[in-house]
Parts: structure tokens; sequence; C-alpha cells
């Protein structure tokens, strides 16, 4: 995989970028997800292609958004699980 290559996800081999292939195939689709969203993107001779994304740097700051991104809505989450038993009492919250 070159440095300077466009970011490219297939069915068969998902992202060719390595630092997202560390992920298994879950974790590529989660970010896909993620990035069909937030990026331009087109389809190219079977592939989703994010032209905007063309270096290692570039991938590394999406995987970084994406991060906290994910951890913002976990933590939104698990305000409401708070507040919810706080409401409710412990007990009723956990019959439900």
């Amino acid at each position: 995989m070159n440095e300077v290559e466009t970011l490219k996800f297939n069915d068969k081999e998902l992202f060719n970028y390595k630092s997202l292939q560390q992920y298994d195939e879950e974790g590529q689709k989660l970010f896909l997800g993620y990035l069909i969203i937030k990026e331009l993107w087109e389809i190219q001779d079977r592939c989703i292609v994010f032209p905007n994304i063309k270096a290692q740097q570039e991938v590394q700051k999406a995987i970084e958004e994406y991060n906290d991104t994910t951890i913002r809505a976990n933590l939104v989450i698990q305000q409401r699980v708070v507040e919810e038993i706080t409401l409710l009492g412990e007990k009723e919250f956990l019959s439900k």
C-alpha cells in the first residue's frame, strides 16, 4: 500500500490502508459507515472511493475523529442511563 493512495473500500479486501486492516471486518465496516456520512465518496470499479483521503495522515485523522465521535456518543448514552436511574430508582430501572 502506497502512502499516498486514495482510500478505498471493497467487500472482499475491505480498506486498502494497513492502519485500517488491523481492525476486524466489523470494525472496518463501522468505520466505513462513519466515513460515508462524513466524507465525500463515489463508486469506482466496484469500490467505494474517498477522493479527499489520500495519505496516511488523513486516514489517521479520520480514525481519531471517529474515535472521538464514538466516545462522545457513548457518554451521552451513559448520561441518559444515569438520569433515568436517578428518576426511576435502581430497582425500577433494572426491572425494565
